[in-house]
């Protein structure tokens, strides 16, 4: 009798102890999965399809990875054109790779455009991987300025892309994309991209499919780094001057709202070292020098040995 008892009490104890570590094991589970998951449903993508761009690939990954700390993958589609070296070095940064032949330009296309619809097998990306639910497609010259983690919060259907303000309200920019990857979305663009004129590359597509779409992303994920060159400010900052002249104060206040610059103006910045730039654009102003300065550093510190040899 005194052994039943004895069990009883022990069996009691036990179940004191183990129902709260219970509960405690599903909160922090639940916890964890709430906050696991989107991480596993959201993704960037770059694409690369020489040793420079794969390079500012490189350089963004850092900015995303260890200034902004993001908290979901980053991928990279890469061409042949993309050396041994360079796909070790984009592998070692934890970067997914995925090796795509860019779907044809017409034949009387322009030659420096080749390779420019590598970008659109982001919108397969449902073949690579089917739990991604949005994906952030990125072109490489570019550099980030801001954490970019927040877009994927942002409500949309299976497409948002910034206006190409410099053009006109009425075009879209295919430099950022936010975009729901699947089979019906990558249908469209796969028989978009076979019927594409010579005339056409992949903004002009993109805007064919999409630019009639209400929802956009803000502009300032596709600054144009020419600003800086000309002392200009775009029209979603504000009302110009008269003489549509900027002043230092609004340019700089221009770099603190942009999220991202995309190189336009004197190249790309793999192209020049800063001190060339400086030759090259003495009026323009010291954030346009800043920036291009930024990239390479970061180029010379992420990059293999021979894309650049000094800032």
């Amino acid at each position: 009798m005194l052994v039943l008892c004895s069990r009883r009490k022990f069996h009691i104890q036990l179940l004191r102890l183990c129902v709260p570590a219970f509960i405690i094991i599903c909160i922090v589970w639940q916890n964890l999965r709430v906050y696991s998951t989107p991480s596993a449903y959201n993704a960037y993508i770059f694409y690369a399809h020489s040793d420079n761009y794969a390079c500012s690939v490189l350089v963004n990954a850092h900015i995303l990875q260890h200034l902004m700390g993001t908290r979901y993958r980053i991928f990279a589609i890469i061409s042949d054109g993309i050396s041994r070296t360079m796909q070790d070095a984009l592998a070692a940064k934890n970067i997914s790779l995925i090796k795509e032949t860019p779907l044809p330009l017409h034949a009387n296309s322009i030659p420096y455009y080749e390779g420019c619809l590598l970008k659109l097998a982001a919108f397969r990306m449902h073949e690579y991987d089917s739990s991604i639910q949005r994906l952030l497609v990125l072109d490489a010259d570019q550099l980030i300025l801001r954490n970019l983690d927040m877009i994927f919060d942002t409500q949309m259907t299976d497409f948002m892309a910034p206006t190409a303000y410099w053009i006109s309200n009425d075009t879209i920019t295919s430099t950022c994309m936010l975009i729901q990857p699947g089979k019906p979305m990558w249908d469209r663009v796969k028989a978009a991209a076979k019927s594409i004129k010579s005339d056409k590359y992949d903004m002009d597509l993109i805007n064919d499919l999409f630019a009639e779409r209400g929802d956009r992303l803000s502009e300032r994920y596709v600054t144009l780094n020419s600003h800086w060159e000309d002392w200009n400010i775009p029209l979603w900052m504000g009302p110009r001057s008269s003489n549509g002249t900027a002043i230092d104060q609004q340019l700089r206040a221009l770099y603190d709202q942009a999220a991202i610059i995309h190189f336009t103006a004197a190249g790309k910045p793999w192209m020049h070292d800063t001190q060339a730039l400086r030759e090259q654009k003495p009026d323009a102003h010291p954030l346009m020098v800043e920036q291009w300065a930024r990239w390479r550093s970061l180029a010379l510190q992420n990059c293999p040995a021979g894309i650049l040899d000094l800032v």
